[in-house]
């Protein structure tokens, strides 16, 4: 784990992500080409791209190598946030609380 990821403070010269969800029916999930079934985001550098999953999301930003920014789901001060893959699979609301 870095000292980002520890203390969610941002390190100098880090490249942040947001992964987000965009609901189905939504502009940007018509955007991105979702519009029926939603999708996870991840937004870099200020584009945006689609993920079918949650895992997917995570696994894009771990190739690139940036660190949560302060809203993305992935971020420590939002794991109250968090849920399974499962959850989201077909619910109308993938964030729990």
């Amino acid at each position: 784990m870095n000292e980002s990821e520890n203390t969610g403070v941002r390190l100098a010269g880090s490249v942040e992500h947001v992964i987000g969800y965009a609901y189905p029916s939504s502009p940007l999930a018509v955007q991105l080409g979702y519009s029926k079934s939603g999708c996870f985001t991840v937004e870099v550098a200020g584009k945006t791209t689609p993920a079918k999953s949650y895992g997917d999301a995570k696994a894009s930003v771990g190739r690139l190598g940036t660190v949560p920014g302060r809203w993305s789901w992935d971020h420590p001060c939002n794991s109250h946030l968090r849920v399974q893959p499962s959850e989201v699979q077909g619910a109308r609301s993938p964030v729990t609380v």
